[in-house]
């Protein structure tokens, strides 16, 4: 009995060691995954009215974050347990977003048109102010949050009205956010908070001006945009200025939703980020159309930076078949006699081997998600691979 017990507090002392170790945090402009400057891809889901729920689609697509939309009024402390529990079990960050689904006002309870939500209100004018962020220190202080990084606040989900109107200023975003973050850090809670931009969560000008003033003498502070028609359907070009713009001014942001599944402008948006290795996510996931569904997909698993952004990492695209597979990956000709690297997604390399008859034998690894790096003629060429 005593070998058990000890082999069991073995096994969750790894366990403890293998979360601890995926730290994350923002420095300037950059989110960072253990000190190292990261592009992050992921998805917008609803799986609090669907527990339990696993994420193994998502990780076997290679993304990295989910975005759990969770109701303040009735989400419970063990749904968000759960929903915490399932992600870091798959080494995903979770992002808890606030909405309020339940409206008194409807006999369901659960309408999220048009009063339930906290979508376009100015927040602290109002009425669900004071129970919005009360109901947020609870939620920061939950022993399973508070403090881990890769659990991260999102305090309120697409505040402002779309078109600037019901008394918006950009002295009235800058005062809310200092007051969500300082409201969080009063529990004495590190963890990364996202805060959304204007106009339902679309404007980006108001980041690039005041976003230095929410940061200071604050930490972990990462900006979301909401890039959809009626502010992001312009060229891939234009989109790249935005970001640029966001960057240069010293703030670190995500694209938290696109696309609508589909029915709003994708293409252009997925190529700005890639071009500037900007975190996309995509709403919402189990309702993609296509060609959307598959293009995102595919964005997903595609070569990305997986290091720093000073371009020592080539973007260029490495082909490799098949991918999932359970034993043999096969590359182009062009890479023989590189030098192989298998790692796991947190960085620990697994195997470095040369490449012999443009083969890789993998079948004696675990199921899961892989990065494979091959360098060849001082280039470095990276991209996921899944085992089955």
């Amino acid at each position: 009995m005593r070998k058990i017990i000890f082999l069991c507090f073995l096994i969750n002392s790894l366990t403890i060691r293998v979360v601890a170790q995926e730290n994350y945090s923002i420095k300037d402009s950059l989110i960072l995954k253990n000190g190292v400057a990261r592009e992050f891809n992921g998805t917008d889901n609803m799986a609090v009215f669907s527990l339990p729920y696993d994420y193994s689609s998502q990780v076997n697509l290679g993304m990295d974050i989910v975005r759990e939309c969770i109701d303040l009024k009735i989400t419970s402390d063990a749904n968000l347990q759960t929903l915490v529990s399932n992600a870091r079990s798959k080494n995903l960050v979770i992002i808890l977003a606030g909405m309020w689904y339940d409206n008194d006002a409807f006999s369901t309870g659960r309408t999220p048109y048009p009063d339930c939500q906290l979508l376009g209100a100015n927040p602290q004018q109002d009425s669900r102010w004071s129970s919005v962020m009360s109901r947020w220190q609870q939620i920061a202080n939950l022993p399973f949050i508070k403090n881990y990084s890769d659990v991260w606040l999102n305090i309120w989900n697409e505040p402002y009205y779309w078109d600037g109107s019901h008394g918006y200023t950009d002295d009235l975003w800058e005062a809310d956010a200092k007051a969500m973050v300082d409201s969080i850090r009063n529990v004495g809670a590190s963890n990364i908070i996202v805060i959304e931009g204007s106009h339902t969560g679309q404007g980006h000008e108001v980041i690039v001006e005041r976003g230095k003033n929410v940061r200071q003498g604050r930490t972990n502070i990462l900006f979301d945009i909401h890039a959809y028609n009626s502010k992001w359907n312009i060229s891939q070009s234009l989109i790249q200025l935005r970001f640029q713009q966001i960057r240069n001014s010293g703030n670190a942001f995500i694209v938290g939703e696109f696309a609508n599944n589909g029915d709003e402008v994708w293409q252009p948006v997925m190529d700005a980020c890639r071009a500037e290795k900007v975190s996309l996510l995509s709403w919402l996931w189990g309702q993609y159309k296509e060609p959307f569904g598959s293009t995102f997909k595919r964005y997903c698993m595609a070569s990305r930076n997986l290091g720093t952004f000073d371009n020592t990492i080539s973007t260029e695209d490495l082909v490799v078949y098949p991918n999932p597979t359970s034993n043999d990956i096969v590359l182009g000709s062009t890479f023989n006699n590189s030098i192989i690297k298998v790692f796991e997604t947190n960085g620990r390399l697994i195997f470095e081997t040369r490449l012999q008859e443009n083969k890789i034998d993998i079948s004696g690894l675990q199921q899961g998600v892989y990065i494979l790096k091959v360098s060849k003629d001082e280039k470095d060429f990276v991209t996921k691979i899944i085992k089955e």
